[in-house]
């Protein structure tokens, strides 16, 4: 028996399988699972969750589950994973073990000999972290990357378990660890690139048939790890597990989930087509108490919701490696009292069904989404490529020390010093920002970007976006250079840096001015060759936030659009050198972390209108196209030619209608679900839910 990672995802002896379930722990013993086996409650979670039609659970081991003594492998534990393991198997029901708990809901996990006295801080590899439950206090803690003892005993309990299951058709796959980040970073990227290069290896050796991940899933967070680039954890990974939850890049609201929530797993999964892996959408999910003074209609409504974008969303954005939900249950009331559950209340609502095993809103999703998968072979399909790309900043693994606050890792231009400005900071968290709305309004202008950095090949695509731009040197200057001459187009976008070779002898500056509100207008004036200006002339005018820093100095002739308010040029186009078409659009001040400081941003939005204006440019063809900002659309193509699935997603609450336009007639088209519709050989009207999701065959 083998599996198999393709870029379709998993393939077991040959055949596709696509993983939708639960991380699992057991509603009455939650974390203590393995210390406190109860087989009866076992076989019953396992009986409800396959009338749910899951077909995954990823289930974690703490270090003292498998060893509770130095050096000595529980034959306890192996007894009661067996058992774990056949049970799974009776039920149809695929496992992925993960290995090294590490860090789990909220709270660092590890035994007692990981303690190091201060007298061998200097023998023993070791860290100073703070320490588990409530990390009020520090200690020495041995160096899991780097220490020999440490690799000694995790090499000795998966030599106890792998190769007995080297032929399982049970196991999935094999995860390293859980978000072992947040108990201890690496010192340096290197040491955990080593660290993913031996386990990675090890695990391999030990059993060649099942493939191997590493549940750190947080690429856009300061982990310690690279995961990609020389030292990325990719080149010792089969697929790559993200985890996403709720970060809010734009102003939380009193409705807890918005636009921007919904957004963020697909967002997350997009982002990791950097790493050049098949993705898996590993965690994702939300706690009840978030809805805490919500009546109960309007939280199912909201956390089904989330739930139906998260999963549609994700399958959408690349997650062909499946979808795995944080958590099947929420535990017993009594679990309060225990730890993690006693600081980390939360926690105990996690589940898709509660405490009486009744399905919740989410857990309803979860069951469609399963029996949708089951129905359709996505393996036989295929999403189309995109020819727009957002490039991650060439320094993106290259921030300072990760003990410094986000707000002070690289920036060193005059806008670092004004605290009240901290979004223009150039930091991990504005990177992200930046490409998360140049990802959002690529998707209000029913485009679906990929991501990349500059040491890929850049020529697959037809426009490069580079939101917020801090700085580009000379060789990847070139590349641009190289792209547009080729008739590629190039779009930046800076508050406070535009790149010196683009200018030649124009003297630009920043201007320290906050603006909340500017309305660019189109020059009537500006000579540009007409395909390019045409797209432009529909939007007349639209509008950018929220300055606080915009650079001056580009003459209004040259500029495609101005502030004539202010007598300010803000766009302007430089175009290719040869004959092949192509150039660059320069915008002197960035939207895209600007409009991140704006609460409900998206209401008034209209930056998506400019970015519509430059896919039209680029001759990007959009296969569907909807007038309303909320909705997001999605293709999968069958292998005959013969069909697709369209995806459509309504990221606004209340009840909401639309229409859509298709580029090619239809002869025929049903929705999945049997919900209402209506349509014409080009258009389909469709009326939807709160963050509803729809599929046309």
């Amino acid at each position: 028996m083998v599996v198999e990672i393709r870029d379709s995802g998993f393939h077991i002896d040959g055949m596709f399988f696509y993983p939708v379930g639960f991380n699992y722990w057991p509603r009455d013993a939650a974390v203590y699972l393995w210390k406190e086996y109860d087989p009866v409650a076992i076989q019953r979670e396992f009986e409800i969750m396959e009338n749910i039609s899951i077909n995954c659970l990823r289930v974690c081991m703490m270090w003292d589950d498998v060893s509770r003594k130095w050096g000595a492998i529980n034959t306890g534990f192996l007894a009661n994973f067996k058992h774990f393991h056949d049970t799974a198997s009776a039920h149809g029901i695929k496992l992925t073990p993960t290995f090294f708990i590490g860090h789990m809901s909220g709270q660092d996990w590890f035994p007692e000999w990981f303690h190091v006295d201060q007298a061998n801080t200097d023998r023993i590899p070791s860290q100073i972290i703070a320490l588990p439950p409530r990390k009020k206090t520090k200690g020495a803690i041995r160096d899991i990357y780097i220490d020999e003892e440490v690799y000694k005993e995790a090499f000795m309990q998966l030599e106890a378990i792998l190769p007995k299951y080297t032929d399982s058709n049970t196991i999935l796959s094999w995860d390293l660890s859980n978000e072992n980040q947040y108990m201890m970073l690496p010192k340096d990227p290197v040491d955990g690139y080593r660290y993913m290069k031996r386990m990675y290896e090890k695990m391999r050796e030990l059993d060649p048939n099942h493939p191997v991940t590493i549940g750190m899933g947080k690429l856009s967070e300061k982990s310690g790890f690279h995961s990609f680039g020389k030292h990325g954890i990719n080149h010792f990974n089969d697929y790559y597990s993200v985890h996403t939850y709720p970060i809010f890049y734009y102003p939380p609201t009193l409705k807890i989930l918005d636009f921007y929530t919904t957004y963020k797993p697909a967002f997350d999964v997009a982002m990791a087509q950097v790493t050049e892996l098949p993705i898996q959408e590993q965690e994702f999910g939300m706690s009840d108490m978030f809805f805490m003074f919500k009546r109960r209609s309007t939280r199912d409504a909201l956390l089904g919701g989330y739930y139906s974008l998260a999963l549609y969303g994700s399958l959408i954005n690349g997650a062909t490696c499946g979808v795995l939900a944080w958590c099947f249950t929420d535990f017993l009331p009594t679990m309060k009292h225990r730890e993690p559950y006693n600081h980390k209340k939360y926690e105990l609502t996690f589940g898709n069904v509660d405490v009486n095993y009744k399905l919740k809103a989410s857990g309803r999703q979860v069951r469609e989404f399963a029996r949708f998968t089951r129905k359709y072979n996505l393996g036989e399909y295929v999403t189309p490529s995109s020819d727009a790309c957002i490039l991650f900043p060439e320094h993106y693994n290259a921030y300072a020390d990760k003990r410094d606050k986000l707000e002070d890792l690289t920036d060193d231009s005059i806008l670092k010093k004004i605290g009240r400005r901290k979004r223009h900071v150039d930091c991990l968290q504005n990177q992200n920002r930046a490409m998360f709305s140049a990802f959002v309004f690529s998707k209000m202008s029913n485009m679906t970007p990929a991501f990349s950095t500059f040491s890929q090949d850049l020529s697959k695509w037809k426009i490069l976006l580079l939101p917020n731009l801090r700085q580009l040197s000379e060789r990847n200057f070139k590349k641009l250079v190289d792209f547009v001459d080729a008739g590629g187009f190039v779009y930046i976008s800076s508050n406070d840096f535009i790149p010196s070779q683009l200018t030649g002898n124009v003297k630009l500056k920043p201007r320290i001015k906050k603006i909340r509100r500017r309305q660019l207008r189109l020059n009537p004036d500006v000579e540009i060759d007409p395909s390019i200006l045409a797209p432009f002339m529909k939007i007349g005018k639209f509008y950018t936030k929220n300055e606080a820093a915009h650079v001056i100095g580009i003459k209004i002739t040259d500029a495609l659009y101005f502030d004539a308010n202010r007598g300010e040029a803000i766009v302007t186009f430089i175009p290719s050198r040869n004959d092949k078409g192509g150039g660059f659009f320069l915008m002197v001040t960035s939207p895209e972390i600007n409009h991140t400081g704006v609460r409900n941003a998206y209401q008034d939005e209209s930056m998506h209108l400019f970015y519509s204006a430059l896919f039209e440019v680029a001759g990007l063809k959009r296969n569907v196209t909807c007038m309303s900002n909320f909705i997001e659309t999605g293709q999968m193509h069958h292998d005959s030619g013969e069909h697709s699935l369209l995806f459509v997603l309504n990221h606004k609450m209340g009840k909401h209608n639309f229409l859509l336009t298709l580029d090619k007639p239809i002869t025929s088209i049903q929705e999945v679900n049997s919900y209402p519709f209506s349509h014409d050989s080009r258009s389909i009207h469709v009326a939807m839910e709160n963050y509803g999701t729809r599929v046309f065959k």
